[in-house]
């Protein structure tokens, strides 16, 4: 049951159709809680996330989802949104006043970049206590670094979201211990 009504929803049927293994993929983690999508670069992970957004809202398991990227991605997202669906995203960005809006208005999307997981941390506390929110990380390999303020601030807001997903090419970069942290947020 979605606790936000918007006066017209929007349209929640995907523009291009999937390639094979990406919807493999999406069947992998289409019932799941939480899930990582570990595809080389160039797969389609955003792809795979746009269509697992759709799905999510279009079986109403969430009111919103936040598609949290890093700050140079942001402006990709916002076109692969507009090739692969009609949703249109609000974003949070570091304009605090701007984000009230978006913390109490209704949208189906919020795209945002990670440093406002730090920055805003108390307002999405607020936020994904007031909604049915799900979360996607892109390029979740930026909280590897479990002992870093934005691991921190996301491992905390991690278990207030109803659906978690990672997207990373990269899963381990260095170490084994590099995937901790990520794993860690998901579960």
């Amino acid at each position: 049951m979605q606790r936000i009504h918007l006066r017209k929803e929007p349209r929640l049927d995907s523009k291009r159709e999937a390639f094979w293994f990406q919807k493999e993929a999406l069947h992998a983690v289409y019932d799941r809680e939480y899930a990582a999508v570990f595809h080389e670069q160039g797969l389609g992970k955003s792809k795979i996330a746009i269509d697992l957004i759709l799905s999510w809202l279009e079986r109403r398991l969430v009111d919103t989802v936040l598609l949290v990227a890093k700050k140079g991605l942001v402006a990709n997202w916002q076109r692969e949104l507009a090739v692969h669906s009609y949703l249109h995203p609000s974003v949070l960005t570091d304009d605090r006043r701007n984000n009230f809006y978006i913390f109490n208005g209704p949208t189906r999307l919020v795209l945002t970049h990670y440093e406002v997981l730090k920055t805003e941390e108390e307002r999405l506390c607020l936020f994904l206590r007031a909604r049915s929110v799900a979360v996607i990380l892109d390029e979740s390999t930026k909280i590897k670094n479990p002992s870093s303020a934005l691991s921190r601030a996301a491992h905390r807001l991690g278990p207030l979201f109803k659906r978690r997903v990672i997207l990373t090419g990269t899963p381990v970069a260095n170490r084994p211990q590099d995937i901790w942290s990520q794993i860690f947020f998901l579960d």
